[in-house]
């Protein structure tokens, strides 16, 4: 059970391994690697750093001031050093006051300091019948003096104390250099700092001179005071030293751990080594502390050249191949290098030859004394090897032991997250016998770990806790705590746990309802007690968020249902409990309440199959994936899903026989179960999903993968995802729809173009222009397969100036407006040129008058001889279609002109394409004639327009007059084609479609398409009503080119379609209602005659099924 609890909580086997081993012994303590030898190696380096830095400590030299100043300032902060410092060298300054009385008292005192040393100084002060003076005392005193100044004021109580106080100050740094240095008592208590400043010898009479001594000189007393100075300089070191070495050793120690001990705190692993890891000294089986063990580590072993064997780490400065040498008495000495025996020549006295790398360790291990051997190179001379060199692997062993000591601590210390204070607390508890966190880091047993983890988890728990008050300050004050109150208890639990007072109050004395605080106190010093009351908090706030305040239940009615009756009672009186805390809680509250009852019941049926025999010993299941495995069954599923027991039992069945038939399933074959019955029975899902679409399509329809969305839709999409969607909003888009889609209900064809494709399909560019002004122009496809199949692209705007034509040159407006379009195809390049033609008045030269000389001569005249020139300019300009766009119009640089003898609605493109070169000839129809004359021509060739003007006006044939290029029917018969009902390749073909002659629909006319094998006019205007015209497109069912028309053969393969919408007029109509616009547009679609349908969703050739691209407007629907 704890095994399992530590696993859960992120501890794995691996580091249970590592905590759970014990204390390891020199001899098994090789660690992975070698980190033993690199913490060894890296702490002998830097102790030879460190005597390099600290040379003046260790050269013997006499201190100066400067050695003393460096000394303090690395034992102390800046502050105390300079204290210390002045006290060291004699030089410091101490001043005090006092306020006299009389001046009597002043004077006293200034008689009694002409007599004390030249140290203290008195500074006298009066004003106002107020006296004072001021001590100062320079340097230190002897005991002498201060016995005289004691004595010479004792007089005077309160110069006295001032003087008591300013010696007492003078001496402070001794406290502060005896805290400091505590730890070498030995040197400190003989030290001369401790002692008061020695006294003169100088001038003083031995008992056995017969003459007195002479007076001192003042050299003298200098250089008895510098000898003093310099004893205390030396002594002061002396106590120093070996702190700074230490401090300086732990540091660099502690930094040499950083790389080998990853991703632990600074402060926990200065601490760690220091006060918690204990290991084994090498005398005594005594304990000691990591990191004096690691100090000691910095000591060079001496004996090592003097061993008897050889068993030590040798790491070359160089790389090379290294030769041992030996001087020893033995014939066949044996040697090894990390393990491998080196064979040794006995003539020359050498082992072989060895490569060797800088910086890499090599064990030497040999039954002779290290003295015994010497190395060389090819670069260097036969060389004895020193202490320094090699290092005994004893060494590197002890360092093995240190280090997986201080990795064992780490290791708890960075799993359960512990800082200082908490190190500190488990350190100082190790020597009580407080039960609480009461365990050894050295050496802890698994029920150390388990109360470790759950001790976390109760501090990770915890919410809004007071940084100075955390649970071991609590864990603290229960053992130190007299005779505390109930109150004063629940205020420190709750200061420390962030938990309620009155929460706590509650359960305290519903778990304890007899005890005195003393009692309660002593019970809570108990590891279990504390954490049975954190789980009985977080229970209780578990029902506070299923629940509010108010329905939440009394504590003392969960301790009476929690806790065993004394006498057996009936099951009502529980039922009736339960019942009444099931009545507090709302519908979702008890939804809530009773999923985390599930979730825990499942939880627990869990973990008590994974506690039995039979499933973890016969099955070998270890966890919640071997039990899904072994009984399909998904046990860690929460209670978000719901299930019954037929389904579960189901979906056990499907997964088994699935199992078993991809060959999953251990003792069952794959051919037991038939696949191609199973096949079959997994099809009902996809034919239910099948069934859905067909008959539910709205459901499943996603605009986003829809590939044929026309400008109006993207604009209708756009207005939707754009704005807050209403009501209001999406009314608002479909009238804006249903406006624009009125726009192009109707559109003059003025243009098109067949796009021949025999091995696949024909393809139509049809070119519309609105009926009304202001004119816009828009441009589709139609795509008609072999297979017979038919779609047709939406209308795309053209986004470019066309211009119209409306009238002629006097001002007369045209009886019906036009433009002039004529795509072409060049090599699969759709291009599409756009005559302009403009009227122009030009000045006539004047060179017609150079013979008139006279008025005379100017009056015999015509008068219309200065009448300026009207011409026609036409100009063309062309682009071309280049990914899904129109590239910019250009305009060809020459004209063509022509009379005023030409309508503006007569002229005529007819192209004639060879090689490369297209050529545009451009002529101009004769009023009320069928036959044409020529203006000139303008060739295009790789982008690149020019003209050619005709020499002389010639006329050309026709069979039909033209309005704007359209061919009308109009004093046209058909029957007087060339080829008669027969039309030859080249005839234009036209024909009035059969469902237009039998309507007797006038004003016919055709768009016609001009390749260079036949023009064709499937496009037919007609005027279908009054005031309206329609359009229609002859869709041919045999190729058009190739193939051989007659009357019939056009009556049975083609079909006409209309272009224009039939009745978007009547939408517009609906959604105009003021009433419910909506309503009335979806029942005006609903009551479409049925004439209607086959338009408005698109039937196919086949009228058996529909898309929406089968018909011109059933995209727009």
């Amino acid at each position: 059970m704890h095994w399992t609890m530590l696993l859960n909580s992120g501890w794995t086997i691996e580091t249970l391994l590592l905590v759970l081993a014990g204390p390891a012994s020199d001899d098994s303590s090789m660690t992975e690697g070698n980190s033993g030898l690199q913490l060894t190696s890296a702490i002998l380096e830097g102790t030879r750093e460190l005597r390099k830095s600290l040379s003046s400590l260790f050269n013997g030299a006499i201190p100066t001031a400067e050695t003393v100043v460096e000394c303090a300032g690395r034992t102390f902060d800046s502050v105390t050093a300079k204290l210390v410092v002045e006290f060291v060298e004699g030089s410091q300054v101490r001043t005090n006051a006092v306020t006299l009385d009389t001046q009597q008292d002043l004077q006293r005192i200034i008689d009694f300091s002409k007599d004390w040393p030249k140290k203290v100084s008195v500074i006298p002060s009066s004003t106002a019948q107020k006296y004072s003076a001021q001590f100062r005392l320079c340097g230190l005193l002897t005991t002498e003096e201060k016995q005289q100044i004691m004595h010479d004021s004792s007089g005077l109580p309160s110069v006295n104390t001032v003087l008591r106080s300013l010696v007492e100050n003078s001496l402070l740094p001794q406290a502060v250099i005896q805290s400091r240095f505590q730890n070498n008592s030995q040197k400190l208590s003989a030290n001369i700092l401790m002692q008061d400043w020695a006294s003169t010898q100088l001038g003083i009479n031995s008992p056995s001179a017969t003459t007195p001594a002479p007076i001192p000189s003042p050299n003298d007393i200098l250089i008895e005071t510098e000898s003093q100075v310099r004893e205390r300089r030396a002594a002061f070191v002396e106590l120093a030293a070996p702190a700074i070495v230490q401090d300086t050793l732990t540091t660099s120690i502690l930094n040499i751990m950083k790389d080998l001990v990853l991703d632990v705190d600074i402060s926990v692993l200065s601490y760690l080594p220091t006060d918690t890891v204990k290991v084994s000294t090498n005398q005594n089986n005594g304990l000691e502390s990591a990191m004096a063990a690691l100090k000691k580590l910095s000591e060079p072993v001496k004996t090592t050249i003097d061993a008897k064997t050889v068993d030590a780490y040798f790491i070359p400065t160089t790389t090379d191949d290294f030769i041992l040498h030996y001087t020893g008495n033995l014939d066949a000495p044996s040697l090894t290098i990390n393990g491998i025996e080196i064979p040794f020549n006995t003539a020359s006295k050498m082992w072989n030859a060895f490569r060797m790398n800088v910086g890499q360790s090599y064990l030497l291990q040999g039954g002779f004394p290290a003295s015994q051997i010497s190395w060389s190179t090819c670069r260097s001379m036969m060389t004895p090897f020193t202490d320094e060199e090699l290092l005994p692997s004893a060494t590197v062993q002890r360092a093995n032991l240190i280090l997986a000591t201080i990795r064992r601590a780490v290791c708890i210390s960075q799993t359960m997250q512990l800082k200082k204070s908490e190190l500190q607390y488990i350190t100082r508890q190790e020597q009580t016998e407080h039960k609480i966190l009461t365990m050894n880091l050295n050496s802890p047993s698994l029920k150390d770990l388990v109360h470790l983890q759950e001790y976390r988890e109760l501090r990770d728990g915890l919410l809004n806790v007071n940084t100075n008050s955390d649970l071991t300050s609590l864990f603290s004050w229960l053992y130190n705590s007299a005779n505390p109150d109930v109150k004063t208890i629940t205020a420190k639990i709750g200061a420390s746990t962030g938990w309620k007072d009155t929460l706590i109050e509650s359960v305290l004395k519903a778990k304890y309802p007899d005890f005195t605080p003393a009692n309660l106190v002593a019970a809570l010093r108990r590891h279990d007690a504390f954490i049975g009351l954190r789980d009985i908090v977080v229970f209780y706030e578990r029902l506070g968020n299923a629940s509010d305040v108010t329905s939440k239940p009394l504590m003392a009615e969960l301790f009476d249902l929690a806790r065993p009756p004394q006498q057996l009672r009936s099951g009502d009186q529980y039922m009736e409990a339960a019942k009444n805390l099931q009545n507090r809680l709302t519908p979702s509250q008890r939804e809530t309440a009773d999923e985390g009852l599930m979730e825990s019941q499942r939880k627990a049926l869990v973990t008590y199959l994974l506690q039995q025999k039979f499933i973890t010993h016969d099955l070998g299941i270890w966890d919640a994936d071997g039990l899904f495995e072994h009984f399909l069954v998904d046990v860690q599923m929460g209670p978000q899903i719901r299930t019954s027991r037929i389904k579960q039992a189901i979906s056990v069945v499907q997964m088994f026989v699935q199992r078993c038939l991809l060959g999953l399933e251990e003792g069952v074959a794959k051919s037991v179960l038939g696949h191609e019955k199973w096949d079959w029975l997994q099809q009902y899902t996809l034919w239910e999903v099948h069934r859905k679409v067909f008959l539910y399509p709205e459901n499943w329809i996603e605009p986003a993968l829809r590939d044929d969305k026309s400008e109006l839709f993207d604009q209708f999409e756009a207005t939707l995802m754009q704005k807050d969607l209403s009501i209001n909003t999406f009314l608002q888009a479909i009238q804006s729809y249903i406006y624009d889609l009125d726009g192009i209900s109707s559109l003059d064809i003025v243009a098109y173009v067949h796009e021949p494709q025999p091995a696949a399909a024909d393809i139509f560019h049809l070119f519309g222009r609105t009926r009304s002004g202001p004119y816009t122009f828009y441009y589709r496809t139609l795509t008609r397969l072999r297979t017979a199949e038919v779609f047709w692209r939406p209308w795309t705007k053209v986004e470019m100036d066309i211009s119209s034509i409306e009238t002629e040159w006097e001002g007369q407006r045209l009886v019906e407006t036009g433009s002039y379009l004529l795509p072409i195809m060049i090599k699969g390049r759709l291009y599409l040129f756009m005559p302009s033609i403009m009227p122009k008045t030009i000045v006539k030269n004047i060179s017609s008058l150079s013979g008139v000389t006279s008025f005379d001569a100017l009056r015999n005249q015509n008068p219309n001889i200065a009448d300026p020139v009207r011409i026609w300019e036409i100009t063309m300009a062309w682009t071309e279609f280049v990914n899904e766009g129109w590239s910019p119009k250009r305009v060809s640089s020459s004209t063509l002109s022509v009379g005023l003898d030409a309508s503006s609605s007569q002229l005529r493109v007819d192209p004639t394409l060879q090689d490369n070169t297209l050529t545009l000839q451009v002529t101009y129809g004769e009023a009320e004639k069928t036959t044409s004359k020529v203006i000139g021509s303008f060739i295009f060739c790789n982008d690149q327009m020019s003209i050619t003007n005709s020499v002389t006006t010639s006329t050309q044939a026709g069979f039909f007059e033209t309005y704007f290029q359209k061919a009308l029917k109009k004093g046209m018969d058909l029957e007087s084609l060339p080829g008669g009902t027969k039309y030859t390749n080249s005839t234009a073909l036209l024909w009035v479609p059969p469902e237009l002659e039998s309507k007797g629909v006038v004003d016919v006319s055709w768009t016609l398409s001009k390749l260079p094998q036949r023009v064709t006019g499937l496009v037919v205007s007609a005027k279908v009503s009054e005031g309206r015209r329609a359009s229609f497109f002859n869709i041919p069912k045999l190729e058009l080119l190739s193939s051989t028309w007659t009357k019939d053969i056009i009556k049975n393969n083609t079909e006409l379609v209309s272009i224009d919408h039939i009745f978007s007029h009547e939408l517009m109509e609906a959604t105009a209602d003021r009433v419910d616009p909506l309503r009335c547009l979806y029942n005006k679609i609903a009551q479409l005659p049925a004439g209607a349908m086959r338009e408005s969703f698109g039937a196919g050739s086949h009228e058996a099924w529909y898309h929406e691209l089968g018909r011109p407007t059933a995209l727009y629907k």
